[in-house]
């Protein structure tokens, strides 16, 4: 049945007008078939189908029906929305389709990574959408720079004191970016995958077009790939390897332990944060000096650069291959850096 106002307060509502340069642009957000089969409801006084009938139209259509007399359209046929708050005030919401509202979205969470509920309220405070609060939850929390910084609850893991003496014992992974200046075809920042031994301070990298767990298990079987295994303890933060994702599920499969440090607790991921920073420092260099290559290919180049060069870390002017591998690789830098490596194979 139509809802009818409960009192003249929703009859007497004067709905707002819209500027005369705006007309054109919020007649644009209601574009969809949705809101303008409404409108076409309201501006030609169709009847409401009978229950059966009703049963065949959409979610969306469905609800207008049922709140009816609260979807009004202004001198301007524009549609609105009558909402009524907690204090009884009355308030005349324009109605938007959920492709604007995911471009209002780019926008505003774009700029400051609002979480949830100041995002929901910024957009119920002047517009309505169809399943907003589910449509803004998913975006928020689909959002790879809010991933990264909001941390499950986790308990203390006894991670020790994060000394490894063996190669392969402990690796400690992170994400570097979003990398503002790297961006895939749809405009979206790439990411790097820092993963580093905690031991010999070999370094791994790859790029990833997001923070997503399907990247994150790509680049842990690159590494068991180049390795022909893994390290027997992975430490990361509470964003990354949660219960129940394929990844965490792979490294357990394959007899990996997973460490997390505590949220805001820099000190688990020490070892990969100084990481993020040489390689974030040689990209600038390398992309200074080589503007025309791919982030790909500079970053083959500044991992082969931080893996074959002396270690600040490291004893005896060591680099990290050095330390990694029984017999390490023949290395460009073994030839350009002699009088720096030249006692090396005897300090070995």
């Amino acid at each position: 049945e139509e809802e009818t106002p409960a009192n003249d307060k929703l009859n007497n509502v004067t709905l707002p007008s819209v500027e005369e340069g705006r007309k054109e642009e919020v007649r644009s957000w209601q574009s969809s078939p949705v809101v303008q089969n409404i409108i076409q409801y309201i501006e030609e006084g169709l009847p409401s189908p009978s229950k059966i009938q009703a049963m065949a139209l959409s979610v969306e259509i469905r609800n207008f029906l049922n709140h009816r007399s609260l979807f009004r359209l202004n001198k301007d046929k524009i549609l609105f929305r009558l909402w009524v708050n907690k204090m009884g005030q009355v308030k005349a919401l324009i109605v938007i389709d959920e492709s604007t509202l995911s471009q209002m979205l780019a926008k505003y969470h774009g700029d400051n990574h609002r979480g949830f509920r100041p995002t929901f309220g910024y957009f119920a405070e002047r517009y309505y959408c169809f399943h907003l609060r589910k449509f803004i939850q998913n975006y928020v929390s689909a959002c790879p720079t809010c991933t990264l910084n909001n941390n499950f609850k986790v308990n203390k893991n006894k991670s020790g004191n994060q000394l490894a003496f063996l190669p392969n014992e402990l690796m400690i992974a992170d994400f570097l970016g979003p990398l503002n200046q790297y961006r895939t075809s749809k405009g979206v920042p790439k990411y790097v995958f820092i993963a580093v031994d905690a031991h010999s301070r070999y370094g791994h990298a790859f790029v990833c077009k997001s923070t997503n767990d399907d990247e994150c298990l790509k680049a842990w079987e690159t590494i068991r790939d180049r390795n022909c295994g893994l390290s027997r303890k992975v430490g990361v933060d509470g964003a990354l390897l949660k219960p129940k994702t394929k990844s965490a599920a792979f490294l357990k499969a394959n007899g990996v332990a997973i460490l997390h440090g505590l949220p805001n607790i820099s000190r688990h991921q020490g070892k990969a944060e100084r990481l993020i920073g040489t390689i974030s420092r040689l990209l600038s260099k390398f992309s200074t000096d080589k503007p025309e290559m791919k982030l790909e290919d500079l970053l083959k180049l500044a991992m082969y650069a931080y893996n074959s060069t002396p270690h600040s870390s490291l004893p005896r002017n060591l680099a990290p291959r050095d330390l990694h591998f029984r017999v390490p690789p023949s290395s460009f830098f073994d030839v350009t850096q002699r009088d720096v490596h030249k006692d090396r194979g005897d300090k070995l």
